[in-house]
């Protein structure tokens, strides 16, 4: 995450290259929003939670006000996964009926769990024969607020969960 904001800083401000960047999911956290700052205005990131956006599930609002009042910040994609993964792996354990790590791997493959905070295609976390899941992936396109000196993000992609639309950054140059 700090070396992502790093690339993104000194692109722009070390190296002059006003261009689009686009970071990964394990950097949605508050931490990146704040390592970037303003130099994340107009940029890109791509996800599978977004702590920021409405609410697209039903879990989304009690997890983000539980992590809140817990650890005073907004939660990251990572976390959210990790509690996707958690709650699965115990649903696994009590299909099993069992620790035996087999019959653990069994159940988990055999897993069709209702999406929590992670959105799924289909609705449903499952394992397909190649042992993945299909999680449904946004991006996100960042904006500086000069009120609240706070970048924040709004999802632009996919059209089923957009925000508004994507908009080119004011001090974007094309490449030569």
């Amino acid at each position: 995450m700090k070396d992502t904001s790093s690339i993104y800083i000194q692109g722009q401000r070390d190296v002059g290259l006003n261009t689009l960047y686009m970071a990964v999911e394990c950097n949605e956290d508050p931490k990146f929003y704040e390592l970037l700052g303003e130099w994340g205005d107009g940029q890109l990131l791509e996800s599978k939670f977004a702590p920021y956006a409405a609410e697209y599930t039903e879990l989304m609002g009690p997890y983000k006000e539980a992590y809140l009042a817990k650890w005073g910040k907004m939660p990251g994609m990572m976390g959210a996964d990790t509690y996707d993964g958690i709650y699965l792996a115990a649903s696994a354990i009590e299909s099993a009926g069992s620790l035996d790590r087999t019959q653990v791997r069994d159940a988990i493959k055999q897993t069709n769990e209702t999406e929590m905070l992670i959105l799924m295609e289909g609705g449903n976390i499952a394992f397909d024969e190649y042992n993945e899941i299909s999680p449904i992936i946004f991006i996100e396109q960042m904006f500086w607020d000069e009120e609240t000196e706070e970048l924040k993000p709004v999802i632009i992609l996919p059209d089923s969960l957009k925000e508004q639309d994507f908009v080119l950054p004011d001090n974007y140059e094309i490449g030569g």
